[in-house]
């Protein structure tokens, strides 16, 4: 199982493109049925990230991207890491979005590293992730432990620095004075009411510009990339298209 640290994947679901439509929520889960949603069984325990990593239905597999496997306890971190108010939403829509959310995270990732996009590593950032990683393993007396925590929170941020650096290149360009306004225009073209000005919708278009683009983004990658989701029997319950070519 792959480790991330809450403070990275914090700040992972925090870039602006990332976040769509914030639903997550509690521990409880429902049944697998292929569209990427855990049983109980899988989910394991959901409160920290310690209980998710010492937790033995923590290792089961929830969905592969191409080689990468995303697991029970890696859902369980990443909903870990959302704020409470999010993470109280209903499970049945909190399950699905978070692991939407890891699919994406990982294709955006292979696809940076094939393009060689990397973010530059903030000292600062990591040493503090780094660090607060370290200090609550070493409490416990485990060093080992404490040094694989700060390996997990060095590469965790460095996932969402190149992540960050993705969006840049990639999606730098989805939000600009030029495509708000043909964006309004386009709505107030087919409008059959009085329209607000620009200004009082802005946010609004800005947001749909962007969770257009990483629909848009997500649909891509996914084309070329094989998605299998996996049942609480651990075998294959879906395949997105693929293309090994």
């Amino acid at each position: 199982m792959k480790r991330f640290t809450t403070t990275a994947l914090a700040t992972l679901f925090a870039a602006p493109f990332l976040i769509a439509t914030p639903v997550l929520a509690e521990s409880h889960v429902t049944a697998n049925d292929g569209s990427g949603e855990m049983t109980q069984d899988q989910s394991g325990a959901m409160a920290t990230e310690t209980d998710a990593a010492n937790d033995p239905q923590a290792e089961a597999i929830v969905v592969t991207v191409g080689d990468a496997e995303i697991t029970a306890g890696d859902v369980a971190i990443a909903v870990s890491a959302l704020p409470p108010q999010i993470r109280q939403r209903p499970a049945e829509q909190v399950i699905p979005f978070t692991v939407e959310q890891l699919i994406l995270r990982e294709l955006i990732l292979q696809d940076a590293e094939a393009k060689g996009i990397t973010g530059d590593m903030s000292d600062d950032g990591m040493e503090s992730d780094s660090a607060s990683a370290t200090d609550e393993m070493s409490e416990d007396g485990d060093t080992d432990t404490a040094s694989n925590a700060q390996d997990d929170a060095m590469q965790s941020q460095q996932d969402a620095e190149t992540i960050q650096a993705y969006m840049d290149q990639e999606l730098g360009d989805v939000v600009t004075d030029e495509t708000v306004q043909a964006a309004y225009d386009e709505i107030a073209d087919n409008a059959t009411t009085e329209v607000p000005p620009l200004e009082a919708v802005r946010p609004q278009i800005e947001q749909q510009l962007r969770q257009q683009a990483m629909r848009d983004l997500r649909n891509t990658l996914g084309d070329s990339v094989e998605i299998v989701y996996y049942g609480p029997d651990g075998q294959p319950r879906e395949v997105s298209t693929t293309d090994n070519g």
